[in-house]
């Protein structure tokens, strides 16, 4: 049997795959709204900040365990026959939109998480990368895979409830570019999109 090794998938893939099934900033703010009306928000808010766009829902939120597997690459729980989203890569449809991503859920009378998503220290990573291979100066068994790339720029962890107290779920893009906040300044032309 041919054996793969954790080298023979880059990190590269990520935004790869980002870029082509999120061409359009929207469908970032889509992906998350669509978490919301799948968790069985009744409330979702969306809050444009200087360089920031929050997300909040009143969701049933997320157990420790659901937000463990929402990080994974390619890989959902959800049932395509109910839900929108069941290819496992809509957590990381901001990639190319903001340097952090932020996500506090919680599940009622459990304890609050959080994921934080270091996506310009991604991006980093693998422009260096980029640059360095078109110069010569890195073999590809030094090339970053991608669960090295995971591991090294995200961080996942339980948190006070007095940090998050209610049960839902916030979705913070931070950073954001600002060629995003000229294609939501069509208020139309997204309300439109997302309906």
């Amino acid at each position: 049997m041919f054996k793969l090794k954790k080298s023979d998938f880059g990190g590269d893939i990520i935004s790869i795959l980002t870029k082509g099934m999120y061409a359009d900033p929207k469908d970032a703010l889509r992906e998350y709204i669509q978490n919301g009306v799948d968790a069985g928000a009744k409330n979702i808010s969306i809050k444009i900040r200087q360089n920031s766009i929050v997300i909040d829902d009143d969701g049933c939120g997320m157990t420790f365990e659901i937000m463990r597997k929402a990080i994974r690459l390619g890989i959902s729980d959800k049932n395509p026959k109910k839900h929108v989203g069941f290819m496992g890569i809509g957590i990381y449809s901001s990639f190319h939109i903001c340097d952090k991503l932020t996500i506090y859920s919680r599940v009622d009378n459990e304890t609050p998480n959080v994921i934080y998503f270091d996506f310009k220290g991604m991006r980093e990573v693998l422009e260096r990368q980029r640059d360095a291979r078109l110069n010569g100066g890195i073999d590809d068994d030094k090339i970053i895979d991608l669960q090295t790339l995971l591991e090294k720029h995200i961080e996942f962890k339980a948190v006070k409830e007095d940090e998050y107290a209610r049960t839902g779920t916030t979705v913070e893009m931070i950073g954001v570019d600002p060629g995003f906040f000229r294609s939501l300044q069509k208020s139309e032309e997204v309300s439109d999109y997302l309906e």
